[in-house]
């Protein structure tokens, strides 16, 4: 839902915007679907000046097209490094299996000696 509501320097647009995108996991690479929640408050002034955002301004026609502004609203909100759920577990370094679906049965690698004490940071 969005408001406009009319202010001396303009139109003040006030609303939540929900939407749903798919994009990819960053770890396992399955497409899902991502919510996302955007809310609105910004003022579009009238009338527009040379230093005004061509988003942000009431043209002189009075005809607004507020798809621009919102997908760029909406752009900003999708997470930068998505995931399909917190604990996903991405692919196998080796052979490419998706870890949250199987384990892999690879022999474990060998750690050099000198570099054995710390595998214990890992854990």
């Amino acid at each position: 839902m969005v408001r406009l509501t009319r202010t001396g320097e303009g139109l003040y647009l006030q609303g939540q915007l929900a939407a749903r995108t798919t994009v990819s996991c960053d770890r396992c690479l399955a497409d899902f679907e991502q919510p996302l929640q955007v809310e609105l408050g910004d003022l579009l002034v009238y009338p527009p000046g040379r230093q005004a955002d061509p988003l942000l301004s009431v043209p002189e026609t009075g005809m607004l097209h507020l798809a621009p502004l919102l997908r760029e609203y909406l752009v900003l909100d999708i997470p930068s490094r998505p995931l399909c759920r917190p604990d996903c577990k991405g692919l196998c370094p080796e052979c490419g299996q998706d870890l949250n679906q199987a384990a892999c049965e690879h022999p474990q690698p060998q750690i050099d000696p000198r570099l054995a004490s710390l595998s214990s940071l890992l854990s």
